[in-house]
């Protein structure tokens, strides 16, 4: 992460990116993470939320960032991880009014036992919902990792 920061400050476009980085243990099911101004959720499977907030700053705004590690997370059968962009929380009405995490998230429980892709579908289709017809304003990227 470093390093991608080091070459978007060297390049001179100011161009900033932010960045989720995951490394799985499949053997112990457990994880840790670095994020570069990028937060995700891990959404367990009893119910409970847990955020998993960025661990430094965005890439490419700051020289000499650092960017630490998280501690070791356990997962259980059928806990997934969901990293979105902002563009999901920030889907806007035309009276200002954001969708927010909290009705972003309110949206997976309903869409358990389906495929990710279905699950990141259905989402975009709350996203687009809530809109109606306003123009969409960022990028709406995800990805969820289920457990299984």
């Amino acid at each position: 992460m470093a390093a991608t920061n080091e070459l978007l400050l060297a390049s001179h476009v100011q161009r900033f990116v932010t960045m989720f980085l995951m490394c799985l243990d499949p053997t112990n099911r457990s994880f840790t993470y670095a994020a570069a101004g990028q937060r995700a959720f891990l959404l367990r499977a009893d119910g409970n939320v847990e955020l998993l907030a960025s661990t430094g700053p965005i890439l490419g705004l700051l020289a000499n960032v650092s960017i630490s590690e998280s501690e070791q997370t356990e997962l259980q059968l059928g806990d997934r991880v969901f990293i979105p962009t902002d563009g999901f929380e920030e889907s806007m009405r035309a009276n200002q009014e954001i969708l927010g995490k909290d009705r972003m998230l309110a949206a997976l429980p309903s869409i358990d036992g389906m495929l990710a892709v279905e699950q990141i579908e259905a989402l975009y289709q709350t996203s687009r919902d809530f809109s109606g017809d306003d123009a969409q304003h960022d990028d709406m990227t995800a990805i969820i990792a289920q457990v299984i």
